[in-house]
């Protein structure tokens, strides 16, 4: 697997959730990190950062937006739209990362969550708009001068197979050796559309040589949602709600057993979003998912299951119903059967009469 372009990624998080190991995004390291080309913060039509996985086939999961500043010394530019049409610093300035010498650092701006929703999900992200930083804040080198603002933005990515990946759905199947699979809650060929309603169960299984691991890669989920998700080990149950909203931070939940059972309770919502991983520990064993319907699923405020008593009454009230109609049916059996012997004897009667006799 690749390794970041830059040495300048955050700290990993280790948190302890109960019997759990929480991980931070950079434990994550089962994709192959894909960087866009840079481009250089100005008004011309190139200053957008693009993003594309080249096939159809693959989405893009966006990992980080970066931004770099060009020492001055290489003459370049502050803006992108300083340059002349055919000014051959452009393609250096804005066209290459220079990891040795360029001041780089990740972007924590508001409109990160513009990149990241404008690309999750798709096969390519387009007009983008390119992001600076205050090279003071980027803790540039001091032994080197910079301008006062990053010249330059690009974004790190995933190109993730659509046949590693689904939706829970009666009989889904999905099975990989070495590899991730995906879960999502919305349609993975419009994942921007939200949330799917939803109420399947889907077993999460490896050999019992390995386990399960649980990544949540993208939830985003209201404050007031009665969406969530049902991870059961066999020995405990843990709710995946709005508490593990991640801002694109794939983290490890859950790595304790071979086999999880993962059940969506959600509804439609064009703005709520779950994408959840898995993968067996060992490199090279399987992980197999296989969903089918479970029962149905009720919210406080809409119908609610029987109760025990209800359940027993109505199953008494069945019983009595269905000995009546048996002894409904044997009564009409009865009378039939008699009326056909009886017929048939009259009949005998008849042929032993004497001629010119005639029945009283």
């Amino acid at each position: 697997m690749k390794s970041h372009t830059s040495a300048i990624s955050s700290t990993c998080r280790l948190f302890i959730l109960g019997f759990t190991l929480i991980q931070g995004y950079d434990a994550f390291a089962y994709e192959d990190i894909l960087t866009s080309n840079p481009s250089c913060y100005g008004a011309t039509f190139d200053s957008f950062v693009n993003a594309d996985c080249g096939y159809n086939s693959r989405l893009i999961f966006p990992l980080e937006v970066f931004v770099g500043a060009k020492p001055n010394s290489t003459g370049c530019k502050t803006y992108d739209d300083e340059y002349g049409e055919n000014d051959p610093l452009r393609e250096q300035c804005c066209g290459h990362i220079d990891g040795d010498h360029d001041c780089r650092d990740e972007y924590d701006g508001e409109n990160r969550t513009v990149f990241m929703t404008n690309c999750v999900g798709r096969n390519k992200c387009e007009q983008t708009r390119t992001v600076w930083k205050s090279t003071i804040d980027m803790g540039c080198n001091v032994s080197e001068t910079y301008k006062e603002v990053s010249n330059y933005a690009y974004l790190e990515y995933y190109c993730i197979a659509k046949t590693r990946m689904g939706t829970p759905m009666k009989d889904l199947k999905l099975r990989s050796r070495g590899n991730l699979l995906y879960l999502t809650a919305g349609s993975v060929d419009a994942y921007w559309d939200g949330i799917l309603e939803n109420n399947v169960t889907c077993s999460v299984k490896t050999s019992n040589k390995s386990v399960v691991e649980v990544w949540t890669m993208d939830v985003r989920l209201n404050m007031s949602t009665l969406q969530h998700v049902e991870i059961d080990n066999g020995a405990s149950l843990k709710i995946l709600d709005n508490s593990y909203n991640n801002s694109f931070h794939p983290t490890l939940i859950l790595n304790d057993t071979s086999s999880v059972n993962i059940t969506l309770k959600t509804n439609k919502h064009n703005a709520e979003f779950i994408w959840l991983g898995f993968r067996a520990n060992s490199s090279n064993d399987f992980v197999e998912i296989s969903c089918d319907e479970s029962g149905r699923f009720y919210i406080a405020d809409q119908d609610v299951p029987l109760s025990e008593a209800e359940k027993t009454i109505g199953l008494m009230i069945g019983s009595a119903a269905g000995g009546l109609c048996f002894l409904a049916i044997c009564i009409i059996l009865g009378i039939v059967i008699y009326r056909r012997y009886r017929f048939r004897k009259v009949g005998e009667e008849i042929k032993n009469l004497p001629e010119n006799e005639e029945i009283e």
